[in-house]
């Protein structure tokens, strides 16, 4: 692009501080008049120099010769190449060539070569003088793609320095979307992506121009799609920007727009520069997003440490005045009176809830630490239906356990714990005088696998997973629960190296499968 200099223009300081300035703009096209004028100066300026060699030969042919007035037409040629463009110096080269031969080379002022030796002389001018005329305008070019790649580099750095490391994201940003727009003489506008991957319908702050209505259609294609869209693209190309997406390793990050001006093409290094930009943009809003992810994350592992530590504190003043209530109760035994049953009732769910408290701030404090022995898995769900007691004596059980099972190795006070929690949940959701099934046995001769099924209502069709979730309550539940029997439950089997899985049984009800690697005595 060419920009008349009277008119303003971006950013001063930012020109001086990327080092941008004059030749340093990319993704230009003069207009056509310049164009045209720039080669007639050119061409106007070759002939003037080849008339003033010949001239200068002229007087130089007494002195040294027709062979020396040669060498400094290739001279001339030589010269020219680091200034002139690759065809302008071709037609110096064989204006040259043609004069040397028509003003110094016997006979005079013909075009005939007499001599052999004149003739090859002749030739091998016309070929060195191409050679050298095309071999330094190559160089030269390389130079000027040099220089514009050193140009795009710093502005690369001038972009990273500005939205990566400043300390305010949005001063960093609207200071790296200044700099663009000063190397390629032109607007740029971002839309960075919501928290829910969503894109909004407003501008980042930083943006230096806005779209119209009918732009948001090619920004959303853009984003939805992964790809280029709008002008010198075929996706849309009557757009007045072109929309390029943010992408990096894990998503894309937002949309980033760029209008050149009406006279400008984009080319490949254009093209290339502006993915560089929004790679690097990309990656800017992509580090943000994960500060952010890191702080929440940071927050809620503070949180989860005071509540662990308030529940294992009101936990433990609890347990005291338990004991004593229940030392109270057990010498007051012998009267006949219905509200120290109720007593004993209310104190046995208060001591349950305490005991499902300390040990949910033993597991995520990671102090259970599995202890295996020999026992058999027939005693251990025994022992899991005495805890229950109470809850489990309103229910018709059945269990189902062979027994020719070998004695396994395992836990037997975590497996019976979360045995009687998943029993005591079974408990409490089916209606009473329901029954309640327990089938055990060892797959594989390796998996213990232990079902608890009841006739219950059955799971919620949306809980899924979250039945295993801390303090999590299904709707209808009874009252004077805590919501941890089941997670507890499923942390102490996953302790094991099992897991516990739960789904409604066809006929009604649900069912509960714990499923633990063992290792077997042999018969």
């Amino acid at each position: 692009m060419i920009r008349d200099e009277n008119l303003p223009g971006p950013d001063t300081a930012i020109r001086e501080k990327t080092g941008l300035t004059g030749c340093g703009k990319i993704a230009s096209r003069p207009p056509a008049g310049s164009v045209t004028e720039s080669v007639v100066a050119e061409y106007s300026l070759i002939l003037v120099v080849t008339f003033l060699v010949v001239s200068l030969g002229r007087g130089m042919l007494p002195v040294v010769g027709y062979v020396s007035v040669g060498l400094l037409f290739l001279l001339a040629v030589t010269l020219g190449a680091l200034w002139f463009r690759r065809w302008a110096v071709l037609l110096m080269a064989a204006l040259s060539a043609l004069s040397w031969n028509f003003f110094f080379i016997e006979p005079h002022y013909t075009f005939f070569i007499a001599r052999l030796q004149d003739t090859i002389m002749f030739g091998m001018f016309f070929i060195v003088a191409f050679t050298m005329g095309h071999l330094t305008t190559r160089l030269r070019e390389r130079e000027e793609v040099e220089r514009e790649r050193q140009k795009l580099t710093a502005a690369l750095l001038r972009v990273t320095q500005s939205a990566a490391l400043s300390a305010d994201p949005k001063h960093g940003l609207a200071d790296a979307l200044r700099t663009i727009d000063d190397l390629l003489e032109s607007e740029s506008a971002l839309v960075a992506r919501n928290d829910d991957r969503t894109l909004p319908s407003t501008l980042h702050g930083a943006s230096t121009f806005t779209p119209p209505v009918q732009e948001w259609d090619v920004i959303n294609w853009s984003y939805v799609n992964k790809q280029p869209a709008g002008r010198f693209t075929d996706i849309l190309p009557q757009s007045a920007a072109t929309w390029f997406p943010l992408q990096t390793a894990t998503a894309v990050m937002g949309v980033f727009g760029v209008r050149l001006q009406a006279d400008s093409i984009m080319d490949l290094i254009t093209r290339q520069a502006i993915e560089a930009f929004a790679l690097q943009l990309a990656l800017v809003l992509e580090k943000e997003h994960f500060i952010q992810a890191i702080n929440q994350v940071e927050i809620l592992a503070h949180s989860e440490r005071l509540q662990r530590t308030l529940l294992d504190s009101v936990s433990h003043e609890l347990k005291t005045p338990l004991a004593v209530i229940q030392v109270s109760l057990d010498a007051l035994a012998d009267l006949k009176n219905p509200y120290l049953d109720e007593i004993q009732t209310a104190s046995k769910r208060l001591q349950r809830v305490v005991n499902n408290l300390l040990q949910m701030t033993r597991i995520e404090s990671a102090a259970v630490q599995p202890v295996h022995e020999w026992c058999l898995p027939g005693d251990l769900v025994h022992q899991a239906c005495e805890v229950v007691g109470e809850s489990l004596a309103r229910h018709p059980l059945t269990v189902t356990i062979p027994a020719e099972l070998p004695a396994m190795n395992l836990d037997p006070g975590l497996f019976m714990q979360a045995a009687a929690n998943i029993l005591h949940n079974a408990a409490i959701y089916a209606p009473e005088g329901t029954p309640i099934e327990i089938t055990g046995n060892l797959e594989g001769g390796r998996i213990l696998t232990l079902r608890i099924a009841d006739r219950g209502p059955g799971l919620p069709e949306d809980a899924g997973e979250r039945i295993f979730q801390k303090f999590y309550r299904g709707p209808g539940s009874p009252t004077g629960g805590t919501g941890l029997g089941l997670s507890i439950a499923r942390a102490l089997i996953r302790s094991l190296g099992g897991d516990v899985n739960a789904r409604n049984r066809v006929d009604g009800g649900a069912e509960f499968i714990i499923s633990v690697p063992v290792e077997t005595l042999a018969p």
